[in-house]
């Protein structure tokens, strides 16, 4: 009798292991799976969408009684800044709010233990698309942007890239759900590389809530800038060389970039009653054939800009130009940034070299705020 209880209690053992793994299975690869957490009730179809969906690494865990109502046991993942097996993001959470350009930091750190590492080549981690979350589904609005790194040979480095779209070709509005996808390199070229997904949520207007603002009556615009920013009025003839005319420069403050090679930048804006040229670089310069919306307006630029220029002593820089026809006058917007490379022209130790990414998208959330105002 006690042999006959052994062996019943095995087969029953055995019985609820092969249910075990029945259901382990099943729930796997014909169900459904659920991110189980606070904040989200997405369901995914795979751990590895899950993965790839919400950029965390998930576990397998069961309900308990406090589950919503339909959830399984699924893939669980804390909502967190973003990270990958490999790939973290530093400076923008998930479904922060942002507004463009949109500089994006972090760090891909390979010495972590992953079952896969993200791949690095010939100095960058990849690429970074950005898509909008339309009634039919995600569209893509920029194609991959080369994402590149400080150190590609080593095992941990930084990154920052920076990522912009005309909103005022497209007019989403603010709310709208987008999303940054990283994708690692390829070299091999078979289409297997990890990508990464960074849920935003737009916000069209820039915060300038603690910035000043210029109006100007006469000419009819007006624009805002940081507090710490210096503004100058002038009649120097400005991008023009005319006889008194008008010239408005926003320059960075003064302790802007300290302690890097940065030697400074501006925005300039000069109306002119010459309209004659204004879609050109001077009279025989080339023509500005590109356009894009600032404000409510369409400018016109050069879609080679940056044009960088250089000068004695290890003076380096560029510069941007947009130009518009309004009530009669053509307005120049000119963007200048510059930087001393001593690099031959002085001794060492050198100062580190300024961060561009930062001062582009300062400059440019500046011009973003031009308005005319008659």
């Amino acid at each position: 009798m006690k042999n006959k209880n052994i062996i019943l209690l095995s087969i029953i053992f055995i019985l609820l292991l092969t249910l075990s793994v029945y259901v382990y299975v099943n729930y796997q690869d014909k169900t459904k799976i659920s991110v189980l957490n606070s904040k989200s009730n997405t369901v995914f179809s795979s751990q590895k969408e899950c993965e790839r969906e919400t950029g965390e690494k998930c576990r397998f865990q069961n309900c308990d009684l406090d589950c919503p109502e339909g959830f399984k046991k699924g893939w669980t993942a804390p909502i967190s800044k973003g990270a990958s097996c490999g790939l973290s993001v530093s400076n923008i959470s998930r479904n922060q709010k942002v507004s463009f350009p949109l500089e994006i930091k972090g760090v891909v750190d390979n010495t972590v233990n992953c079952d896969s590492k993200w791949t690095m080549f010939e100095g960058q981690a990849g690429t970074a698309e950005l898509y909008f979350n339309h009634d039919d589904g995600w569209k893509q609005i920029t194609n991959g942007i080369p994402v590149p790194v400080s150190e590609w040979m080593t095992d941990k480095t930084d990154f920052s890239v920076v990522l912009n779209f005309n909103n005022g070709g497209i007019g989403l509005p603010d709310g709208t759900e987008m999303k940054v996808v990283f994708k690692e390199e390829d070299p091999s070229g078979k289409g297997e590389g990890d990508i990464f997904e960074l849920p935003v949520i737009l916000q069209n207007s820039v915060d300038t809530s603690n910035w000043k603002t210029y109006k100007n009556e006469e000419f009819g615009f007006e624009i805002k800038y940081p507090k710490d920013f210096l503004i100058q009025e002038s009649k120097d003839g400005g991008f023009f060389n005319e006889t008194n005319s008008f010239t408005l420069s926003i320059n960075t403050s003064k302790d802007y970039q300290k302690g890097t090679d940065f030697s400074g930048a501006f925005i300039n804006i000069s109306p002119s009653s010459k309209t004659d040229n204004c879609y050109r670089y001077g009279p025989s310069g080339p023509e500005l054939s590109a356009s894009k919306e600032i404000g409510d307006t369409t400018f016109h630029f050069d879609p080679r800009q940056p044009i960088s220029d250089s000068a004695m002593g290890g003076q380096r820089g560029w510069y941007s130009l947009f130009t518009t026809i309004s009530n009669r006058q053509c307005y120049r917007i000119s963007k200048s940034i510059g930087y001393r490379d001593s690099r031959g022209f002085a001794d060492p130790p050198y100062s580190p070299h300024f961060d561009e990414n930062k001062v582009n998208i300062d400059l440019d959330k500046i011009i973003s705020t031009f308005k005319f105002t008659k």
